[in-house]
């Protein structure tokens, strides 16, 4: 890679003007001035220093002055005497084959600076030269350093373009990647809720149906209860009419009489012996337990004549219906 490629080189500085200009023109060759016109100004230059006028050089614009007839001759004669000798000069140079000199390097001496001299008569055309070439040359960096860098950040734009988009990609990834998982694990839950209310409604159902079955159960059961109560009412009653209607009933009514019946004659014959009336003095026969019980009056016939003693109270008692 050449010296002039790498964008942090600086600029070499201008060398003073000296007889040999030849490390300059190697240093600034494949410029826009060739090196043939270089040595033609040159030429020009010297030629004008020799004839001792001055090229001035270039400004801003400034107003010219009307210049005279005589003034023109005297020009015209100046020219014609600097065209002269850069024809004899060119001839020399003609006839000087080229030689090609190397790139000096940096810490060469012929790039050192010369000591600034006073600026002589004949070196005003060659330092605007100079001037032009350094300004072109400085504008050239200054491109080329616009254009790299803005190369490199166009390259870094597109690297972090490029980053942007992958990373666009992978969050847009992770993203649909993420929407699958929340779908599946919404579909999860719905299949789940579906799974859950189906066994709630079959729970529900079931319950449903067990109660029911539960009212018809209950309602069987009071139904046999309130049967076997009347079967058991009905039996007692029966059961009962049965036993009063029985001579076992009539037996058994007719030992509790006669037991009590005998307690109480018992009593009665204790409370006459104790006031002082033994059976000894006074004999009687309703002291006789037997005697006494056969003396007793029936008792059907006590019934009918109590009803009969009713029906005839009953009669007297109803006073009799008028006429209509």
């Amino acid at each position: 890679m050449h010296w002039r490629d790498n964008m942090y080189t600086l600029t070499p500085r201008t060398p003073d003007r000296s007889p040999k200009l030849a490390s300059f023109l190697d240093a600034m060759r494949e410029k826009r001035m060739g090196k043939a016109e270089m040595l033609k100004m040159m030429e020009e230059d010297a030629a004008a220093g020799s004839s001792g006028a001055a090229v001035p050089a270039k400004k801003g614009p400034k107003k010219r002055r009307a210049s005279t007839q005589p003034d023109k001759e005297a020009r015209h004669k100046n020219k014609k005497k600097k065209e002269a000798p850069t024809r004899a000069g060119r001839r020399r140079l003609r006839s000087v084959p080229p030689r090609i000199v190397p790139s000096p390097p940096w810490s060469s001496p012929l790039l050192k600076p010369l000591p600034r001299r006073k600026r002589g008569p004949g070196n005003g055309m060659g330092g605007e030269v100079v001037r032009r070439l350094t300004r072109a040359h400085r504008a050239v960096k200054t491109t080329r350093r616009s254009f790299d860098e803005a190369m490199g950040q166009h390259a870094e734009l597109l690297a972090r373009l490029d980053e942007l988009e992958a990373l666009r990609a992978r969050e847009q990834q992770a993203a649909e990647a993420r929407e699958e998982a929340l779908e599946d694990q919404l579909a999860a839950e719905k299949a789940a809720r579906q799974a859950t209310k189906s066994e709630l409604d079959a729970a529900l159902a079931k319950k449903t149906a067990v109660k029911v079955e539960l009212e018809e159960t209950k309602a069987l059961t009071e139904e046999e209860v309130g049967r076997l109560k009347s079967d058991v009412i009905h039996a007692w009653d029966r059961s009962k009419e049965e036993f009063l209607q029985s001579s076992e009933f009539d037996t058994l009514c007719t030992e509790r009489s006669l037991r009590y019946f005998k307690d109480g004659f018992a009593g009665c014959l204790a409370q006459f012996q104790d006031n002082g009336y033994s059976e000894e003095e006074h004999p009687a026969s309703f002291l006789d337990a037997k005697k006494a019980l056969m003396g007793l009056p029936d008792e059907e016939v006590e019934e009918e004549e109590e009803e009969e003693e009713g029906e005839v109270s009953r009669d007297e008692g109803t006073p009799p219906s008028s006429p209509k």
